[in-house]
Order: structure tokens, then C-alpha cells, then sequence
């Protein structure tokens, strides 16, 4: 069932039609459905731009965000794409000057709380902050709300999401969330054949792992420039010294060390993708949210132990629910704590 709301997050009216979505850690994802044009639902008020929507599933996370376009696919159905939640904070952005200090958590809190202009407010609030972390101390102008804390998860490693919350009037809001590490690690396999079903490319494997990063800092030349250098020698060690060079030019030295270690830890494997689709067999789909671990067993792919075939923890960065079919699409990287 599609519930659509007014901008305010007021219901409006509910459809049951197909609506495919997907949804992507640390950014925003999309949503689409069809619908007749002689469908009695079909009118102006319910499909107006930036109206929102919220997707229930028995077993998947909730979907929402908001109506983003329109397209007249013939003359009998309009297709609507929406964007989800994530996105919403890109209709907004910082003060000329927006000055910044504090925890990373502190950080979104305060660009929440000072979204430009702010004569129509948008439904978001401040959900869950976690509240470690160094201190950071960024000025953003002119900033686009969405960018400048997508900026801040890159540089940390930490995540962040945007959820829908339906309060007891049945008013849809939003609530900006911060983690130290979105989802749950599960013991819940993932397995080739019973709940698994591989695509054309189910692997893709990159060998330009980084080992050893230079991080540095504001400054008017490089004899300015605060300097971190971080490396991993078990990586190093193993795959041999890949260096490369990063900046942090918006922050200050409290945050250098901290962001140049995060990166570091990011990129000291080789990167692993996996794409395959989940089956909706026992409690699998109960497993499926951004963010989450689980072990996945496959015999096709990858090389485990000198031969064909791969057993490891993998972590969900992407995932598309194909409604009409009931499976789930999954983007998926090798977890290695």
C-alpha cells in the first residue's frame, strides 16, 4: 500500500499499485510507481510535487521520501518517481556563514538546526545522534544540507540516515539519524541456491586497495598545512605499500587525525562487490536493512582456500525491492570489520 501526504506530512489518500524502490546507505534512493489516469485517486492534490510518501512491507523496512517527477508513459499511465527521504535535505542549506564545532553528531545537529531559508519548514527532526567521535570544527557555506553531511560521513567512516515516523494523528515526519556504524551483524546466511540467486556478475574484485594515506588540513601553503599520515601494516604486509594523498581543507587539525585514520581503515582490502538478489525464503528478508552484515556462502564465485567458491561477511550498501516479483535486489561489500 502507497500512502501519499501533503508536504506538511498531512494524509492524503492511499493506492495499492507495484512500487519499486530502493534504498542506498549514506545516501538517498528512489521509488516508482504507475498508476491509470482515469484511476479515481488520479488527481493533482494527491500527486503534487514534493508530496510525500511512506511504503510499508511486512518484512523490509519502511520506504519514504517524497514525489519527485512525472511522466506521461502514454496516454492511458502516468509513472511517478519519487526520491526517499535522504534527498529532502538537499531543498535546504547552511547560512552564508555557517561556523561548526564539536562531535560529528554535534555537527549535524547544528546544520539541522539552522537549515536556510527557513520560512517553510521541512517535516525533519532530530532522530537518533550517536554521540562519539572527534571534535570537528567546519564552516560550510551556502552548503546544501544533504552534501555537507554526506561530506562528514566520508570523512569520519560513520553513517547516517533519514526515517519516516508517522506520529499519533498519522502525520508522516522525518528523523536525521547518526551511528557509529548503521545495521546489525547477523549470523543469518546468505547462501547461493537456497535464498541467493546470482546475477550475470555476481563479483566484482579491485586490487587498488590504499594502505597508507596522507591526510592534510587547512592552510595558505603547504608549510601551513597540518599534516597525518596513517598506514596498515598487515595490509601493507600483504598486497605490499599503496599511498595516496587526501584533503581536509574545510576542517581543522582536531579532526586530521581521526579522518586520515578512518580513511585508511576504509580502503586497506581489496574492494569486493557483490550483486546478487535475495529470495524471500523463511526469515530472510527480515535480515535486509542498509547497513547490515550477514555471512554469505557461495560455490560459483570467488576463490576460498585455493578453489572456486566464497564464505565471509558481507555488508548491504544498496538494496531495490522488486514489488511485482517479491525479491530483492542487493549491493553488497566485503565486511571485514
Amino acid at each position: 500500500m502507497i500512502g501519499l501526504f501533503s508536504r506538511s506530512g498531512m494524509p492524503l489518500a492511499e493506492l495499492d499499485f507495484y512500487f519499486k524502490r530502493t534504498w542506498k546507505l549514506n545516501d538517498f534512493g528512489e521509488g516508482s510507481f504507475s498508476i491509470p489516469i482515469n484511476h479515481l485517486k488520479t488527481t493533482p492534490e494527491n500527486l503534487n510535487y514534493n508530496n510525500l510518501v511512506y511504503v510499508p512491507h511486512d518484512k523490509l523496512p519502511p520506504w519514504a521520501g517524497y514525489i519527485a517527477k512525472r511522466e506521461w508513459e502514454d496516454y492511458s499511465t502516468i509513472r511517478v518517481t519519487c526520491y526517499s527521504a535522504e534527498k529532502l535535505l538537499w531543498k535546504r542549506v547552511t547560512p552564508k556563514v555557517l561556523e561548526t564545532t564539536g562531535t560529528p553528531s554535534q555537527v549535524v545537529k547544528r546544520l539541522i538546526n539552522h537549515m536556510y531559508p527557513g520560512f517553510e519548514t521541512l517535516p525533519v527532526t532530530i532522530g537518533q545522534l550517536w554521540g562519539g567521535g572527534s571534535n570537528q570544527n567546519i564552516t560550510y557555506n551556502f552548503t546544501h544540507i544533504d552534501e555537507a553531511i554526506k561530506q562528514l560521513s566520508d570523512d569520519t567512516g560513520y553513517d547516517w540516515d533519514v526515517l519516516p515516523v508517522i506520529d499519533n494523528i498519522g502525520r508522516l515526519y522525518f528523523s536525521v539519524n547518526w551511528y557509529e556504524q548503521r545495521g546489525i551483524i547477523s549470523g543469518y546466511g546468505l547462501i547461493e541456491d537456497r535464498n541467493l540467486e546470482l546475477s550475470r556478475k555476481p563479483l566484482s574484485e579491485e586490487g587498488d586497495m590504499v594502505n597508507y594515506v596522507i591526510g592534510y588540513g587547512a592552510g595558505s601553503n603547504w608549510s601551513d598545512k597540518p599534516i597525518s599520515e596513517k598506514q596498515n601494516d598487515a595490509s601493507i604486509n600483504q598486497y605490499g605499500l599503496t599511498v595516496d594523498v587526501i584533503g581536509f581543507e574545510d576542517g581543522k587539525k582536531s579532526q586530521l587525525e581521526s579522518n586520515t585514520l578512518a580513511q585508511v581503515e576504509s580502503t586497506k582490502d581489496p574492494f569486493s562487490a557483490y550483486d546478487f538478489t535475495a529470495l524471500d525464503y523463511e526469515k530472510t528478508f527480515y535480515y535486509l536493512d542498509r547497513g547490515n552484515v550477514l555471512p554469505v556462502e557461495l560455490y560459483s564465485v570467488g576463490f576460498n582456500g585455493g578453489v572456486i567458491g566464497t564464505e565471509g561477511l558481507a555488508r548491504i550498501t544498496g538494496m531495490t525491492y522488486d514489488h511485482e516479483n517479491n525479491k530483492t535486489e542487493l549491493v553488497m561489500e566485503k565486511y571485514n570489520g
